[in-house]
């Protein structure tokens, strides 16, 4: 049966070769489930769009092979990745491809601490954006660059940047855009011990993450109100968040979020198994 989904999968996907540009949805489905299945078949697809010379393809499969290992947590494998996709949507000079390439690895450094070069890619991005007036681009671009500033605790800059975010997302209704900036407006909000206002909009990310089916916001979520209960003595209710979204990660097998959720159980995260599998394919490269 597995085998039989691997085919449909990949002959639905390998469309895309002669149709329009979706790889991010398509492969979204099943990465979650089965990430070592995704890559495979992206690398195959992969190949296949360098026989073809579609350059922005190979951009797409490329990016989307990093988007699975970030989420299994191999931050370099996902590096190299994106690295190579801003090569590709270089030479189609794909101005907003290659603008999400840099907010993609911008994020990718921010998860790694590494601020200062994930600000950069955020500028370089948001300045390709503006150029392109893509509204919702730029939204994505300002909450990333408002959660450095968080990260910086300079609160009053990270909430202008969360807000015009917020903005731009009704504007142009994208209700899984204004799910992220709620969760970041109720992490601020947490770093600033205003305790109800975080729960508040933690919840209406929550609501609005839910009704999206993003499981990965859902736990992050989910997390991030665990902590809440945590720090304002409700200790119980804390842990069966935390338990929850522990729950969640392990169904969905997203490391990243099962690292930040065993992080906050106190326990360590240890590669294996299946996610060794996944490790293994994202360390794999047959495209060089």
């Amino acid at each position: 049966m597995l085998r039989l989904f691997c085919f449909c999968y990949l002959l639905s996907i390998t469309n895309l070769l002669y149709g329009q540009s979706e790889v991010p949805q398509k492969v979204q489905a099943v990465a979650t489930q089965h990430p070592d299945t995704a890559l495979r078949s992206l690398q195959e697809l992969y190949a296949k769009s360098r026989q073809a010379d579609n350059p922005q393809l190979e951009g797409e499969y490329l990016q989307a092979m990093g988007e699975i290992c970030f989420h299994q947590g191999h931050y370099q494998q996902a590096l190299e990745f994106y690295i190579d996709a801003e090569s590709a949507f270089e030479k189609v000079g794909n101005s907003d491809l290659l603008a999400q390439n840099f907010g993609k690895t911008g994020m990718l450094y921010f998860y790694n601490k590494q601020h200062d070069k994930a600000q950069h890619l955020f500028k370089k991005a948001l300045t390709l954006y503006q150029k392109t007036k893509n509204q919702e681009g730029e939204a994505n671009i300002l909450g990333s660059m408002g959660q450095v500033y968080e990260k910086r605790q300079l609160y009053d800059s990270a909430f202008y940047y969360q807000k015009m975010a917020l903005e731009k997302f009704q504007q142009s209704n994208n209700p899984g855009g204004a799910a992220k900036i709620y969760e970041n407006l109720g992490s601020i909000y947490e770093d600033l011990e205003r305790y109800d206002e975080a729960l508040e909009h933690f919840n209406q990310s929550l609501l609005l993450y839910r009704a999206q089916n993003n499981e990965t916001g859902t736990i992050e979520v989910i997390n991030n109100l665990g902590d809440i209960l945590r720090k304002t003595g409700k200790y119980a209710a804390s842990i069966a968040k935390t338990k929850e979204a522990l729950r969640l990660s392990e169904k969905t097998k997203n490391n990243l979020s099962k690292g930040i959720s065993n992080q906050r159980s106190r326990k360590n995260l240890r590669p294996n198994g299946a996610d060794g599998q996944c490790l293994s394919l994202c360390r794999t490269q047959p495209y060089l």
